[in-house]
């Protein structure tokens, strides 16, 4: 993964906020179904506010005007709807890393921070990682990192963002189309199915 993380920030750094921003509205959108399936099973939590921070993002790439007020808003309400680990079981950590992905997604919007798209790309990979773990039933071992890394959910995950980041290079300018173009290829590559675990 060393080779991906730099991979990221060597190409990343050359992208306009807006390309950023909807690099990592693309890849919380991929995880949102994690945290649908957690509140379902558990019913607990409000989707909605994530369908808020989606809402938001895209509105702030499309009109480049940032509304903090509401930003802050729902940074904090974000809080109050991410799992407690000690108080959930099973498909609790994805919601978690959901919600830390939407967590840091909000957070660029308002500072232009990169390393909050770094830790978006992470959260996402460590959802991947963990899928990996609990449906291949994975021992820990000195082999476990390559297992990881070279399983066909990691590689299509990572093959994913490459392929995203190589498309907004070609795109200047980012309109109503590009976005509803790429949300499209979004929900067809899904990354992980909790349905295969739980």
């Amino acid at each position: 993964m060393n080779a991906f993380n730099s991979y990221l920030r060597t190409n990343l750094r050359k992208h306009s906020k807006q390309h950023l921003a909807l690099f990592a509205g693309l890849i919380c959108e991929r995880m949102y179904p994690n945290y649908i399936f957690f509140s379902e099973r558990e019913q607990w939590g409000d989707n909605t506010l994530l369908e808020e921070a989606l809402v938001i993002n895209y509105s702030c790439i499309k009109n480049n005007e940032i509304d903090k007020k509401e930003i802050k808003r729902l940074i904090k309400n974000l809080e109050k709807i991410s799992p407690d680990l000690d108080e959930f079981t099973d498909s609790a950590s994805y919601a978690l890393d959901a919600c830390s992905a939407f967590d840091e997604l909000l957070n660029y919007l308002l500072d232009n921070d990169i390393e909050h798209i770094y830790n978006v790309s992470e959260a996402s990979t460590n959802t991947v990682d963990m899928f990996i773990q609990e449906l291949e039933k994975y021992e820990s071992d000195s082999d476990l990192e390559h297992k990881i890394a070279t399983n066909k959910y990691m590689l299509a995950e990572v093959n994913f963002q490459k392929m995203i980041i190589s498309k907004l290079k070609e795109i200047p300018i980012i309109n109503n189309k590009v976005i509803e173009d790429l949300r499209l290829i979004n929900k067809m590559n899904l990354s992980i199915n909790l349905d295969l675990i739980y």
